[in-house]
């Protein structure tokens, strides 16, 4: 893919770096059997200059195990907004995440498209916008954040092509202040799916979206009232504003931006944290957006629990400090690995492996709807699930009380206000007997 020749872009690494990333690997080999890098360190990251988004972004190597088909961090600068305007684009079947670390600005939702009304909504940090899947849209405002889409939406259908998971129709060439910065734009309705790092991709014929068609705008306005009048929605935002926005397209469900003010700060004893939940809907692809607050002084204390996620992978995306996790903690099938995690880092919790950790951090915690092989973890109300294999000592009864014996197995809601407690699925796990030869030996003559 095209691209101007930046510095930044080509990876060096130090001796330093070479002993570290040999030693993840040495540590992720005492259990080969599971697939995948369990962390993603930011200095591993691609970085690129977007041409479409006019700003810089580093993009994660994911593969084609892990339920997100796309991670990056990316840093805008205010001033684009006038020589480097994000065009336009949408990511059909993937809706797109973008947790804002700092800064602020607005997103414009639907513009230039006969199939929906405009809508524009601001955005300041710890805020988490939202793009629909197949809705357009653009950034304007300087800030930084991390963007993130699954590889599997709620509704069960692949995105993007195989292998080359992060799928973009453009819909708009702005103009750029050079020449050799407007030969890298894409024409408008090409559609085509990259790699994680947009190193590689692949066109893919005119998708729909590109050249839509309606009868009238009467018709259009006809079809939202009615989706508006018959159509209950999850109030997952209190703002007025946004509220009035997305009453122009009243069949895209779910809110826009998920306000980090509007949260409650809670304290989960089993994490010996502060924690605080956005409020994901059932058409979201993510299933939980969970931030937690964890000082090293209750590591003696008030140690975390060991858990696992059966059938889903965890995300844990570090926004300052850092810490230790270890993997296998609490059950005899695997070996345990040990890692430390700093500030950028993308820690990646195996699907039903045990995590326990500790340090002195901040973090979100993410994972999708469905996972990559097509599993739905838990249930449509009780999407975030976890298997607990050890129960920490508490200095206090109340929090003891608060904690999770060995075998829960949890389904939670988004939100973790109601739980539903599940059969416990490694009640009984035993050897299975297979060396009975002898039980036929007719069967064995000929070997």
């Amino acid at each position: 893919m095209k691209g101007i020749p930046h510095p930044a872009d080509i990876p060096t690494y130090s001796k330093e770096d070479h002993r570290t990333l040999e030693a993840l690997r040495r540590e992720a080999q005492k259990n080969p059997f599971i697939p995948g890098a369990r962390i993603i360190r930011r200095a591993d990251a691609r970085s690129m200059y977007c041409a479409e988004a006019g700003c810089r972004q580093w993009l994660y190597p994911l593969s084609e195990v892990n339920d997100f088909g796309f991670f990056a961090y990316i840093e805008k600068d205010a001033a684009s907004d006038t020589d480097r305007p994000w065009a336009s684009q949408a990511h059909p079947d993937a809706t797109l995440y973008v947790l804002i670390l700092t800064g602020g600005g607005s997103v414009i939702l639907g513009e230039g498209s006969p199939l929906f009304h405009t809508e524009s909504y601001t955005f300041e940090q710890r805020d988490i916008v939202v793009i629909p899947r197949g809705v357009p849209y653009k950034f304007t405002g300087g800030w930084t954040g991390v963007c993130m889409h699954a590889r599997s939406n709620v509704f069960g259908r692949p995105v993007g092509e195989g292998r080359y998971s992060h799928p973009v129709v453009t819909l708009e060439k702005p103009s750029r202040p050079t020449a050799e910065e407007t030969a890298q734009l894409r024409e408008v309705g090409s559609y085509i799916c990259t790699d994680p790092t947009m190193a590689f991709g692949v066109k893919m014929p005119p998708h729909p979206m590109s050249c839509p068609w309606v009868a009238d705008t009467h018709s259009l306005l006809q079809a939202n009232a009615l989706y508006g009048s018959v159509t209950p929605t999850d109030l997952q935002t209190q703002d007025a504003a946004s509220l009035a926005q997305m009453r122009q397209n009243p069949s895209v469900l779910g809110a826009r931006v998920l306000r980090r003010k509007e949260l409650d700060d809670l304290y989960n004893s089993n994490a010996a944290g502060a924690v605080s939940l956005y409020p994901t809907s059932w058409t979201d692809d993510m299933a939980i957006f969970a931030t937690l607050i964890h000082d090293e002084k209750d590591d003696a204390v008030r140690p975390f629990d060991s858990h696992s996620h059966l059938d889903i992978e965890e995300y844990k995306y570090i926004l300052s400090g850092s810490g230790w996790i270890q993997f296998g903690v609490g059950d005899d099938a695997f070996e345990t690995e040990s890692y430390e995690f700093h500030a950028g880092d993308l820690v990646i919790n195996p699907r039903s492996v045990p995590h326990y950790e500790g340090g002195t951090y901040e973090s979100i915690s993410i994972h999708t709807r469905m996972s990559v092989f097509g599993k739905v973890p838990g249930t449509a109300a009780f999407p975030h699930i976890a298997y607990v294999y050890t129960q920490p000592p508490r200095p206090t009864e109340a929090e003891r009380q608060a904690t999770n014996a060995p075998g829960t197995y949890i389904f939670m809601d988004s939100r973790e206000r109601f739980n539903m407690l599940a059969p416990d699925p490694f009640l009984r796990v035993e050897r299975n007997p297979i060396d009975m030869t002898h039980l036929r030996p007719d069967l064995f003559e000929q070997l």
